[in-house]
């Protein structure tokens, strides 16, 4: 995908290159980074970031980090959760990964939701320990059968409901 968004967008790619089920989406009038189906950052074109915290953090995050409560337009509050980090914030690598550290840390939180499909990463292990990884190769339904299945048809609620 063609890098419209800068070298933040550049950065936070190589950081979330061994992340599985990570996809870019355009949204929120940015590129946002998706993982396990969830956004996790979403870079602006100025650089500045966008970013999906636990809500219980976001005023220590505001508060002892410099980020801003989100906004949608002026006054709109986007709520907890939602925080703007400048891109002076953002200026090293090690201060880029802490914010993508702390959203992937919400994120881990979400996992098992709805439309997550999170494998183990090699950042939740211990060092030397091995990770399983899962595969996303369909499986044997060991209930199958060859019979076709079959489905009652849908019956129209006004013949249920005189």
């Amino acid at each position: 995908m063609p890098t419209t968004y800068g070298q933040a967008a550049e950065r936070i790619r190589m950081i979330l290159a061994a992340e599985p089920s990570t996809r870019e989406v355009s949204m929120f009038g940015g590129l946002s980074f998706m993982v396990n189906d969830k956004m996790i950052v979403n870079v602006r074109r100025g650089g500045d970031l966008l970013v999906r915290v636990d809500p219980s953090r976001s005023p220590e995050l505001v508060a002892d980090h410099g980020a801003r409560f989100a906004e949608m337009g002026a006054g709109r509050a986007m709520g907890p959760g939602w925080i703007d980090v400048a891109a002076e914030l953002t200026a090293t690598d090690s201060q880029l990964r802490f914010w993508l550290d702390v959203a992937m840390e919400f994120n881990d939180q979400t996992a098992g939701e709805p439309g997550t499909r999170r494998a183990p990463a090699a950042r939740d292990t211990e060092e030397g320990e091995e990770t399983a990884v899962a595969s996303t190769a369909p499986t044997a339904d060991p209930l199958s059968t060859d019979e076709p299945v079959v489905r009652p048809s849908h019956t129209p609620s006004s013949t249920l409901f005189p």
